[in-house]
């Protein structure tokens, strides 16, 4: 398919032609005229910044007993929760 997509462009065909003639997408021929973008690797986790709006040990154990508490407060004797009443989705027929 490339082979013959560049026989017809060295021929003098437009783009837009080969590419209806030999069946390819013209979004990926032009695509694949570009190189990539370089990239650069990825920093490691162990040297990455942490955020600035990262909670201190401190806050973040309060967060998290003040979560845990409510938690569980809302989850006492409840046990597994009962079905709805079901609820017919649409009237039955008359006969």
């Amino acid at each position: 398919m490339t082979v013959a997509f560049d026989g017809l462009r060295t021929a003098g065909v437009a783009t837009r032609t080969a590419c209806t003639l030999t069946g390819r997408v013209r979004a990926s021929h032009y695509r694949r005229l570009r190189p990539p973008p370089v990239r650069r690797p990825p920093i490691p986790q162990s040297e990455r910044r942490a955020p600035t709006q990262t909670l201190s040990p401190a806050e973040r154990a309060a967060v998290l007993e003040v979560l845990n508490t409510v938690a569980r407060r809302s989850r006492r004797g409840r046990g597994r929760p009962r079905p709805g009443p079901t609820v017919p989705s649409r009237p039955a027929k008359p006969v």
